[in-house]
């Protein structure tokens, strides 16, 4: 994905990126304890690898000419009644 973006940043089109991830992923455990590492893990990783370092999608945006791009991340909550 970070390919293309970077290939249409470089080409000065306009465009708008949506990523859709879910609040918390569906794995066993609570947030904040000991059994809630694999979500922990999970939700560390995606926000390092959307905004965080060097390798980051939105810091490869801004070396390709960002300013063109609108990248929107919207996380998705969803309550179920049993």
């Amino acid at each position: 994905m970070c390919v293309c973006l970077c290939v249409c940043c470089s080409a000065g089109e306009n465009f708008r990126v949506y990523v859709m991830l879910p609040l918390l992923p569906a794995f066993e455990g609570e947030i904040g304890t000991n059994t809630g590492t694999a979500i922990q893990a999970v939700i560390h990783w995606n926000y390092t690898s959307i905004c965080r370092g060097g390798k980051s999608l939105l810091e490869r945006l801004v070396l390709a000419g960002g300013p063109s791009v609108r990248v929107n991340v919207c996380l998705i909550l969803r309550h179920l009644a049993y």
